[in-house]
């Protein structure tokens, strides 16, 4: 691998391209537009001069067959195939990757990823690896000691792009994907650095755990000491992973005091259940179906960010299994927090989710055993994330269940069957389903009444 910046060696053949930043300091102000997102990106405004991928829970493991290689091999050649229908800026400029690229962190999976890497990275592409939890977990100090050995301590870094500030860390705190106070300090550091040089600009900041209360899967895969410091800025775009939560989910975008995005992962999913008490959910079928213990169901996914000269910023999530594009953000002005829109006021303003007028629950099967139901999906435009099953005698909660939606299989169901024991059945029952939204919002319920065979 090459590039025109300072090239590090990385482990068995990969690089790491790092760049000292110089900058001067200057009052932290933020200019406003009112060109509004939508007519910006939809009237061809919008012509990229910087375009990076990022990634992040590949696993590669020390299976040859694995499927965890063709997904990272796909990403480039993907990547580089988008990049290439843009006449106006047709390059790949980066692809950052957001840790647990390892699963256990042996040398046959750094030998397997660098592979890779080195037969599909370009001379145009820099490329950013930091580490998360996974790489430790069998290698622990011995895989810290060959990585620094290799690295420099570069695991950790602030780059310029185009232009655009990349700044970058990896937990130094052993396999608690913690954050020490030097590393805190030096983060805060640079951050005034890149926003001193160009307050209007985004700046890209990229850790493996999810920082607390922002994005869907923070709820449980998170740290909470870098938040006190991104608050001050802005300006800063933050990727992160760790929790495999699907990115399909509107949660996957926050914006408070800045904005975050989570990754999803290359890997298998994992997801929390509105309403659901545990998390660590894992998806078994296309039925609805949940686990606590993990299926391992495949997941490619993983986001291009497109930039303009100005910093306007479109960030596009991808399905690597599937071929489609998942979802798109276009953010006008990133760095004005004025026009932050996928805040926490969701939960207040998204929309209910609703069944079709003439949706019903059907009794599909009933035994001296069993009573069988089917029900059809609801709709939501802040999407339905799971259905509430109650069983209910004289109005009162006797069974509940929840069901997965699955939205974010491309073959998404369009209905769900369920089956009881009739024990619930010797008098009369009503079911209940009740559609439940990513913001938490209800449904009106479906109903019907089952009577003893």
């Amino acid at each position: 691998m090459k590039k025109i910046a300072m090239v590090l060696t990385l482990v068995f053949g990969c690089s790491v391209f790092l760049c000292s930043c110089t900058t001067k300091v200057q009052e932290n102000h933020v200019p406003k537009t009112d060109v509004p997102d939508e007519e910006y990106f939809a009237e061809g405004n919008f012509k990229p001069v910087l375009r990076f991928a990022v990634a992040s829970d590949v696993h590669i493991n020390d299976t040859e067959g694995q499927a965890e290689k063709e997904r990272l091999a796909k990403l480039f050649d993907v990547s580089y195939a988008y990049a290439r229908q843009d006449t106006s800026h047709s390059t790949l400029d980066s692809v950052v990757f957001v840790g647990d690229i390892l699963t256990s962190g042996t040398e046959k999976q750094m030998h397997y990823f660098n592979n890779i890497v080195n037969e599909k990275i370009k001379t145009e592409t820099q490329m950013i690896y930091l580490y998360g939890s996974h790489e430790y977990q069998n290698g622990g100090q011995d895989f810290i000691k060959k990585y620094n050995a290799l690295y420099e301590n570069k695991e950790t870094g602030h780059v310029v792009i185009n232009g655009f500030h990349f700044i970058y860390l990896s937990p130094d705190q052993g396999n608690t994907n913690n954050f020490s106070k030097s590393m805190q300090k030096w983060l805060d550091a640079e951050l005034e650095k890149a926003v001193a040089e160009d307050p209007a600009k985004p700046v890209f900041v990229f850790q493996h755990p999810h920082l607390e209360d922002t994005v869907y899967g923070s709820e449980s895969w998170s740290v909470p000491m870098l938040n006190k410091i991104l608050n001050k800025y802005p300006q800063v775009v933050d990727f992160s992973g760790h929790s495999h939560y699907p990115m399909e989910d509107p949660r996957s975008i926050h914006q408070e005091y800045f904005t975050s995005l989570n990754t999803g992962g290359l890997s298998y999913y994992e997801m929390a259940l509105v309403g659901y008490k545990e998390d660590h959910i894992f998806a078994t079928d296309k039925e609805g179906h949940y686990a606590r213990k993990s299926s391992q169901k495949d997941q490619g996914e993983f986001y291009i960010v497109e930039v303009d000269a100005v910093g306007a910023t479109r960030i596009v999530g991808y399905d690597l299994l599937n071929d489609r594009e998942i979802v798109r953000y276009d953010l006008r002005t990133p760095a004005d927090p004025s026009s932050f829109v996928y805040t926490d006021d969701r939960y207040e303003t998204s929309e209910k989710p609703y069944f079709d007028t003439d949706a019903k629950i059907t009794i599909t099967e009933q035994t001296s055993d069993s009573v069988t139901f089917t029900f059809p999906v609801a709709h939501c435009k802040d999407n339905v994330q799971n259905y509430k099953v109650l069983i209910k005698k004289w109005g009162i909660t006797v069974h509940k269940e929840y069901v997965l939606s699955d939205t974010f299989y491309a073959d998404a169901p369009t209905s769900f069957t369920r089956t009881y024991s009739s024990t619930f059945f010797r008098q009369p029952y009503s079911v209940e389903v009740i559609a439940v939204s990513s913001f938490e919002k209800e449904s009106e319920p479906l109903s019907v009444t089952v009577n003893k065979q």
